[in-house]
């Protein structure tokens, strides 16, 4: 009996060993190494900045602190600069010399520009440009699983967001859209940003408006960050509920600006999606678009496409005159090095021009090109997903603006995160909960 029991024992120990276990299986583990106690802090500082910028790029969007009678600044400036100066003080950050030099030959040239040339300009947008371009400069080393869990933050908060969206419906037609809080009488004067339209109806002589989440500066940009958190999903997380869920909203907003960045992005997104998967988000984009048809959604956000070559339309401010723009300011003598003056063109008319457009008229086709050049080289400087880099850079060329902070500092969310290389093949940047993808170089997932 004896040595039977020796014999079971030395058995069991052998199992045990072969799968990795100790003899005490309950015994005290080792504490956590230094280095591993580092990377988690680290790693929740910049979670936690991303949520707070995040934040307050979209709750806050309509918000500003008025500097003098006639100038608002968006809360959005103070508390993403607050956040990532935090963030530089328990993260030090990595700063690409390419970035660095095309970030001052952009300053040095848009500054010797407007100071040389330019006849009538405005020290606070000269400034406001420099200052907002600024962070692209620095990058925060971190996880993919890290990268992962502060998009799904943002996933999580758009839910929120477009959650109001259809408050705001389910309270229009129940007692009308003057049952809607009104942001002019809501916030103190001199808070709102100003220059948006936040109440516009759905068509021309509509009883309903256009639900803007409460919080937007415009109907346009809900649309347009429900359709960022749309493909951030078909690219990353592929969770057929969400998705049908922000397709729904994106309709939902009768707005046109985010459907097109989504149309105009999918196949890029869906270009190395496996069929099964691409099939599926097809389907589900295309039941969710025959139900806006039936219930007339086509009937009134169809007639925008005619705006392209309507003078004085929407769509044609948007996307036609930036290019007319353009080649209006290159017949002026001189033009290469020098523009019509740091804050000029909103002289024109009331309306945001593509951003390459207002760098190029208001400091010239050298600086504009350079500023273009580093802000592009910030993006695609080893970002942390390569297609969702690509989204934002057509989000932001066609359809945002050089001085409305949400733009650049949306872009921020990308350009700062630098995903850490393991050191041992086929691992990438320590431990993660998030379900396994295949990888490439850029962070992207295959599926």
């Amino acid at each position: 009996m004896v040595d039977g029991s020796s014999d079971f024992d030395a058995k069991l120990e052998a199992r045990r060993a072969a799968l990795g276990l100790t003899a005490q299986p309950f015994a005290k583990q080792a504490p956590r190494s230094t280095g591993d106690e580092q990377a988690r802090l680290r790693d929740r500082a910049i979670f936690i900045a991303f949520s707070i910028i995040a934040v307050s790029v979209t709750v806050f969007q309509c918000i500003g602190l008025p500097i003098t009678d006639d100038a608002v600044i968006p809360l959005a400036i103070p508390v993403s600069f607050i956040s990532l100066a935090v963030l530089c003080w328990f993260v030090p950050p990595k700063i690409n010399p390419w970035r660095l030099v095309l970030y001052f030959l952009f300053v040095a040239t848009v500054g010797l520009s407007t100071s040389i040339f330019a006849d009538t300009y405005s020290i606070a947008s000269l400034a406001l440009l420099v200052a907002l371009y600024t962070p692209f400069i620095f990058s925060f080393q971190t996880t993919e699983a890290n990268f992962r869990r502060c998009l799904d933050m943002f996933s999580v908060l758009m839910i929120a967001l477009a959650g109001l969206e259809f408050l705001q419906h389910a309270m229009q037609l129940v007692a009308g859209p003057q049952s809607w809080p009104n942001p002019y009488k809501l916030l103190p004067e001199g808070m709102l940003v100003p220059n948006f339209t936040y109440l516009q109806p759905i068509a021309w002589g509509a009883r309903l408006n256009k639900p803007q989440a409460f919080v937007f500066l415009e109907v346009s940009f809900l649309s347009q960050y429900i359709a960022l958190a749309l493909l951030i999903e078909i690219l990353i997380f592929r969770r057929v509920k969400r998705i049908v869920y922000f397709s729904a909203a994106l309709f939902a907003t009768f707005a046109g600006t985010g459907l097109l960045l989504l149309l105009v992005s999918l196949p890029l997104v869906m270009g190395r999606m496996p069929l099964r998967n691409a099939l599926l988000v097809t389907l589900v984009l295309l039941m969710v678009a025959g139900l806006a048809a039936h219930l007339g959604w086509i009937d009134m956000v169809g007639g925008r496409v005619t705006e392209f070559h309507k003078a004085g339309g929407s769509a044609n401010h948007r996307f036609i005159e930036p290019f007319d723009r353009i080649m209006q300011s290159l017949d002026r003598t001189g033009s290469f090095y020098s523009g019509i003056g740091a804050g000029q063109i909103e002289k024109v008319n009331n309306h945001q021009f593509w951003p390459i457009a207002k760098a190029i008229v208001e400091y010239g086709l050298l600086p504009g090109l350079l500023f273009y050049a580093y802000f592009l080289y910030s993006m695609f400087d080893r970002p942390p997903h390569l297609r969702l880099a690509i989204v934002l850079v057509i989000w932001y060329t066609f359809e945002g603006a050089l001085l409305t902070a949400v733009n650049p500092i949306t872009c921020l969310l990308s350009s700062m995160i630098l995903i850490e290389r393991s050191r041992r093949g086929g691992e990438r940047g320590g431990n993660t909960t998030a379900p396994p993808h295949k990888s490439t170089r850029n962070g992207e997932n295959d599926g």
